[in-house]
């Protein structure tokens, strides 16, 4: 991820701030679209970085001069949509600088700051494929376990002939 330290007349934005903030291994969450779309876990603290060049247009008003923190993105199968679950997600919105507003609609805004209780919540909405993302178990790792697992309890089920297991 990579942000300007300042708005463009040169003031601070809490938003830019939050670069300087995480810490490895905090997490993420990627909205695109009226959906997160993926969970990414935080592998640097912010540190201070030139403009990316492959920003473009959409960066070109922002100052060259900006922060850094690296991220390892994890794309949903199945992304969240917060609308959907407004009922219980929206008691637990930050009352100000907030990613999501009151009626589900995402704010425009860069990087913010999640109660914990928010944070734990789209994880289990968002179920298995997110809970592994955060433990850092791949997801191919997963199937692979319970392709093993499947395939002891063939081997040790009594019940079955040998062809059967086979």
């Amino acid at each position: 991820m990579w942000s300007p330290k300042t708005r463009k007349d040169g003031g601070r934005l809490e938003y830019y701030e939050n670069m300087t903030k995480v810490n490895d291994g905090d997490i993420v969450f990627s909205y695109r679209k009226g959906q997160l779309v993926s969970v990414g876990i935080i592998q640097s603290r912010g540190y201070s970085s030139p403009k990316p060049i492959n920003l473009g247009l959409a960066g070109e008003a922002w100052s060259e001069d900006g922060w850094r923190v690296d991220v390892e993105y994890h794309e949903l199968a199945s992304p969240l949509r917060p609308k959907d679950h407004l009922e219980s997600i929206g008691p637990l919105l930050p009352e100000k600088y907030s990613p999501i507003q009151a009626d589900g609609n995402g704010n425009q805004v860069y990087l913010c700051s999640l109660p914990k209780a928010m944070g734990e919540l789209l994880i289990e909405l968002m179920g298995d494929e997110a809970y592994a993302i955060v433990r850092g178990i791949d997801q191919a790792q997963i199937e692979v376990q319970i392709a093993d697992q499947a395939q002891q309890n063939i081997e040790q089920d009594d019940r079955l002939q040998k062809t059967e297991k086979s």
